[in-house]
């Protein structure tokens, strides 16, 4: 997801790069999401998929990536 100075609000789908249907966490291949941050430095990104009641969040501190975990939305 694209890097920010302030927080952004962005639809992503099958040709987004870094969402949680490329890294095959879910089959459904679109949503949106809120980033904050720059992803080689500190970023935090919050993604809803599409017709589901779970979210995702990723994260980078200081260049370390942490990856996708899946929350229930409900």
């Amino acid at each position: 997801m694209a890097p920010s100075d302030g927080p952004v609000f962005l639809r992503w789908d099958v040709d987004t790069l870094n969402t949680p249907f490329k890294a095959g966490l879910t089959y459904n291949t679109a949503g949106f999401a809120f980033v904050y941050g720059d992803y080689s430095n500190y970023q935090t990104v919050v993604a809803f998929v599409q017709g589901q009641s779970y979210f995702f969040i990723h994260s980078v501190d200081s260049g370390n990536v942490h990856g996708w975990k899946k929350f229930p939305a409900n």
